[in-house]
């Protein structure tokens, strides 16, 4: 089958950006303190759907990822991102931003008052970026090992837990209303938030496939 024009970058686009994702879980994989890692978290809030292509929740913070594979030479200038040949790109400042605030409100909703740590991931060695500002939440490929060292301060214990993202349509809830399966997704991730952040459980490392396993192990740490 051939694809138009535009339905081949939007392919090229989604699978470009799914490499730098795992990309970026060899890089958060090498963390030793407690945490909890989720990937590609799709959430609502005020009627507004939200996703995450990694979080990181530690004891006392929260940190939202960005994952950007974007490959050739770039520069910042007046809050605009551009390439090289002058052609203004959709800034991820601005998406990271609606994320924040969306998951802010989301975890109020649930009371939880962790702070949240945004940053934009460069994850591609063949970025550059000209006249990156300092005092945004950019994270550059040179400076990547060096922020992963700085999350690991080095006392805690080496527990850590990663949930599988859940397919609703090959889950053992595909039978049930795709409304009632969002449900039990967020009262989970509602569940593993409260372990880490309140109770302060440390939580082996799994990888979890199925929702009613991820309720038993959070059950058996109360």
């Amino acid at each position: 089958m051939t694809l138009e024009k535009n339905d081949r970058q939007y392919y090229y686009n989604l699978s470009k950006g799914f490499e730098g994702e795992l990309l970026f879980d060899t890089y958060i994989e090498k963390l030793t303190c407690d945490c909890l890692i989720l990937n590609d978290l799709l959430l609502s809030q005020n009627n507004q759907t939200f996703q995450i292509d990694s979080l990181l929740i530690l004891p006392n913070t929260i940190h939202i990822f960005e994952i950007k594979n974007y490959e050739g030479e770039y520069y910042f200038e007046s809050n605009r991102f551009f390439k090289k040949d002058h052609k203004e790109i959709s800034n991820p400042l601005i998406q990271l931003q609606r994320t924040e605030t969306l998951l802010r409100q989301w975890l109020i909703k649930y009371n939880f008052s962790t702070p949240i740590q945004s940053s934009v991931v460069f994850i591609n060695t063949g970025f550059t970026l000209y006249q990156a500002p300092l005092d945004k939440p950019l994270i550059l490929p040179t400076q990547l090992n060096q922020f992963i060292k700085s999350l690991n301060p080095g006392q805690f214990k080496i527990y850590k837990i990663k949930i599988s993202p859940i397919n609703y349509s090959t889950s053992i809830f595909s039978n049930i209303p795709y409304k009632c399966f969002r449900l039990i997704i967020t009262m989970i991730y509602k569940k593993v938030l409260n372990a880490i952040l309140v109770h302060r459980f440390p939580l082996v490392q799994l990888d979890i496939g199925q929702t009613l396993f991820v309720q038993n192990v959070i059950a058996t740490k109360k």
